[in-house]
């Protein structure tokens, strides 16, 4: 049992980390033992782990109807667990239910948790979907408050939903921030900008992350000045080829074209305000 346990888990990490590759037909294999293993008889605290394994299977092969069953599954499993409510609320909007996952999300958002600027910034990607700008506005500024701004993770989200709501300027901040606590990128005098065409130049594959919102992607290329098409010397499609679907693949500059105008200053005076924080507000 214990070997199957540490199996399990092993599994999680590499679906969970996107540089790790996985091929179609390996992941069709995991479906397959991982949904007998669930019409099987199974141990107390088994279920959870194996619904997570499919979510993320599932996830990766672009199935997302799938995917919201167990993404389901899990949030009534784990009602108050902050991330397993995101998880459902995303997985609810990703197939169309705009109105109940960001109401699942809007309550994911209230819980007290170490995640909540990343809560947030879901929260605020779900409202522009739904062509809520005001609360779209609202939910990102908050993000950007409560942030921790030592954390990668918060960091990296802060820069990608940066880019989806058309905060080109700060979420190469953000980008640029994400770096230095992550690779101790020295940040000096230089500008944003500056310090993503250095890392593009030479340390391509810290970017690894970007390769699956295409929002922040174009955001550093128009930083690289480099015509898309001609940005081959960045790895992006190793990472996300299996992930992005073709009816998901909307292009950044779409995204763009569909967005209301956020105010920058908004964002620059949360900013000023303390942004810099360490997160203990």
């Amino acid at each position: 049992m214990e070997a199957l346990a540490s199996r399990w888990s092993a599994l999680l990490a590499d679906l969970n980390d996107l540089r790790v590759h996985i091929e179609p037909a390996r992941l069709r294999e995991i479906v397959a033992e991982c949904t007998a293993a669930l019409d099987g008889k199974l141990a107390a605290g088994e279920e959870e782990p194996l619904h997570s394994i499919l979510a993320l299977a599932y996830y990766r092969l672009g199935e997302t109807r799938r995917q919201l069953v167990h993404t389901r599954a899990i949030a009534r499993l784990r009602p108050d667990d902050v991330l397993a409510q995101r998880n459902y609320g995303g997985s609810l909007i990703e197939v169309g239910q705009l109105t109940e996952g960001i109401s699942v999300m809007e309550e994911a958002a209230n819980l007290p948790s170490p995640h909540r600027s990343r809560t947030l910034g879901d929260l605020a990607f779900a409202y522009t979907q739904a062509r809520r700008w005001d609360d779209a506005l609202a939910a990102f500024t908050e993000s950007v408050r409560v942030a921790d701004y030592t954390s990668e993770r918060d960091l990296m989200s802060l820069a990608a939903h940066g880019a989806q709501l058309g905060f080109r300027q700060q979420s190469l901040e953000f980008l640029a921030r994400y770096l230095q606590v992550a690779h101790g990128v020295e940040l000096g005098e230089r500008t944003a900008p500056d310090v993503v065409r250095d890392v593009a130049a030479n340390h391509p594959e810290w970017l690894w992350f970007v390769a699956g919102v295409p929002p922040l992607r174009l955001v550093i290329l128009q930083a690289l000045t480099v015509d898309p098409l001609l940005a081959g010397h960045i790895p992006w499609d190793h990472f996300s080829a299996e992930i992005i679907t073709t009816e998901s693949a909307q292009s950044a500059e779409d995204v763009f074209a569909t967005m209301k105008p956020l105010s920058d200053e908004a964002t620059l005076a949360v900013l000023r305000d303390g942004g810099d924080g360490d997160g203990s507000k």
